[in-house]
């Protein structure tokens, strides 16, 4: 598995021009967003997520289980 925040290139385009930033994501199948760290290439505008992600989001989902 890659390390997000070891990429200094776009994996798409190939652009330098990318950035570490913590961000809202929307989710594309609950439409929830949710503020989680991703990588951004400004040239292609592409969004990587790493494991790092995924743990915030699931931590996410569970508050909201024990919510409902």
């Amino acid at each position: 598995m890659i390390d997000r925040k070891s990429i200094t290139q776009c994996p798409l385009c190939g652009s330098n021009s990318i950035e570490h930033v913590w961000a809202d994501h929307k989710s594309k199948i609950r439409g929830m967003a949710y503020n989680v760290p991703q990588t951004i290439c400004h040239t292609c505008k592409e969004v990587l997520l790493g494991p790092d992600s995924l743990a915030v989001i699931q931590t996410y989902q569970e508050k909201e289980k024990l919510a409902a």
